[in-house]
């Protein structure tokens, strides 16, 4: 049901599944449950409701001494604090989830030889939490750290799946982070282990951003063919996602290279898959990128009606990295379309907001991006001052 979209009818069902773990002590089961409650209250933009859970949770369990589920919660009461952008709490349930973790392989208590592949999966999640929290605050280096501790985790296990995905987070953190050569090492590294697997929502995730580095360093053929064939995959397969990543990243390439008409045929394409699968942070990429177009057509109010939309879609899930680098550049598109209608005030305002997301996440060429803007704006306004004492 969950699966399916039917979210009240699904929690019917979660819920007394919950109560039942809880009567029965099954702390194993009840973090699962929890985070099917994280996901739906993060949807309904309600997310501090799920803490008081995690923490009524987690005080009976601590009754129990059952510690790996105790570590288990603290990850996942992390998640719901990365989900209202409080991370030093975050990362202070993830550090004393760890605890747990490195106690735990210490004591060797009995019976934990069968668990040794779990904890340490367990652990490698805990510590990927904490390299997404680090990311969030623009800690590029340690949240790197941290990646590569939990790749090499996976690489122990021999899970080869674990391995590539990995490896692309490393490369779509290098890319966010603007390190785009050593990105692309990494990119095809785990592009190399992706097509060894049979996972493919895995590989069109590699290609996807494959595409988005090769298109940051302006490489359009080797772009334009990851982001084919992700969309073909997703096409033969019956993936609607890859197909709206695939024509999404198409029509980026198309617009930076100034064909405009095509791209605004794959932007539309995408935008109408991501509306029916009600992926409301991929309907943001759309529009914002959209209101981008519109812009460069010179249809300032079309471009505005989908820039504000990105910009409020942002503005509501901006607890991942994407989400907050995302959220500065639909405040930049915003301030170009002000700029563009002579609202020079408005286009300040919110070109220093952009700014000021890009300067805390130490994003030096969209910090150049953003004072570009605000020069061209501070020009303008100047001429007007100047037309208006003469």
């Amino acid at each position: 049901l969950y699966r399916t979209g039917n979210l009240e009818e699904s929690f019917k069902y979660f819920n007394r599944a919950l109560e039942i773990s809880k009567n029965h002590k099954k702390w194993e089961r009840v973090t699962p449950i929890l985070e099917r409650f994280r996901s739906y209250y993060r949807l309904q933009k309600e997310s501090d409701k799920i803490i008081g859970e995690f923490d009524e949770c987690l005080e009976l369990c601590s009754e129990s001494n059952d510690r790996h589920s105790m570590a288990n919660m603290m990850t996942g009461m992390a998640r719901a604090y990365i989900d209202i952008g409080n991370y030093e709490m975050a990362l202070f349930k993830l550090d004393e989830s760890i605890r747990i973790w490195d106690k735990l392989k210490e004591d060797r208590y009995p019976n934990l030889n069968e668990r040794t592949e779990t904890l340490e999966r367990n652990r490698g999640e805990t510590l990927e939490r904490r390299g997404d929290t680090l990311k969030a605050m623009g800690r590029w280096d340690e949240s790197l750290g941290m990646y590569e501790e939990v790749y090499q985790i996976k690489k122990q296990l021999g899970h080869v799946s674990g391995e590539a995905g990995l490896l692309t987070v490393i490369a779509a953190t290098l890319h966010q982070a603007e390190r785009n050569t050593v990105a692309v090492e990494k990119h095809e590294e785990s592009l190399k282990i992706g097509r060894k697997t049979s996972d493919v929502v895995l590989l069109t995730m590699i290609l996807a951003i494959g595409g988005s580095i090769y298109r940051d360093l302006e490489n359009w053929d080797k772009a334009t063919q990851r982001y084919e064939e992700c969309y073909q995959i997703g096409k033969d397969r019956g993936y609607p996602s890859a197909k709206a990543s695939g024509l999404m990243g198409m029509g980026e390439v198309y617009m930076l290279q100034g064909e405009l008409k095509e791209a605004l045929i794959k932007f539309q394409d995408s935008l109408k898959i991501w509306k029916d699968l009600k992926r409301e942070y991929d309907i943001g990429l759309v529009t914002q990128k959209l209101g981008k177009l519109h812009l460069k057509l010179r249809e300032y109010d079309r471009a505005y009606e989908f820039a504000i939309q990105a910009n409020e879609i942002f503005v509501t899930s901006s607890f991942t990295i994407g989400g907050i680098i995302h959220l500065g550049k639909a405040k930049l598109t915003l301030a170009e379309i002000y700029l563009a209608q002579k609202k020079h005030e408005k286009a300040l305002s919110i070109s220093e907001q952009a700014r000021d997301i890009f300067e805390k996440l130490h994003l030096s060429y969209h910090q150049k991006e953003a004072d570009e803007v605000m020069d061209q704006i501070k020009r303008e306004m100047e001429n007007r001052k100047a037309k208006n004492r003469i």
